[in-house]
């Protein structure tokens, strides 16, 4: 799974100039996730009261997802992120006890 994700994003990033020119160069991929924080809760997406300088540096020479859609709760996100299917396709629809990931799902 690992491998398709890093696969799709390097695909999607090669158009953007983002992946070195190289044609046996491995892409560098970092995804950061983090919970509880939205779209203008950094500086390099506006927001001008709270101070992010190194994540703003590091969004200055990258590829930034900015339209990513995100599920109701944290769980069922990674769910969708990780596997690429809807979220209620995996099983995951909350957390908690009931936030289990559907053995097929899994890598």
């Amino acid at each position: 799974m690992a491998l398709a994700i890093g696969s799709l994003l390097a695909a999607i990033a090669a158009p953007c100039g983002c992946v070195a020119a190289a044609p046996s160069a491995t892409p560098n991929v970092l995804l950061i996730i983090s919970d509880d924080q939205g779209f203008g809760d950094f500086g390099f997406t506006g927001n001008g009261l709270v101070q992010t300088p190194n994540l703003d540096r590091l969004a200055g020479g990258s590829a930034v997802y900015r339209n990513f859609c995100v599920a109701a709760a944290c769980s069922p996100t990674r769910a969708a992120l990780f596997t690429g299917r809807d979220h209620l396709l995996t099983g995951v629809w909350g957390v908690g006890d009931r936030a289990g990931l559907r053995d097929d799902e899994a890598p």
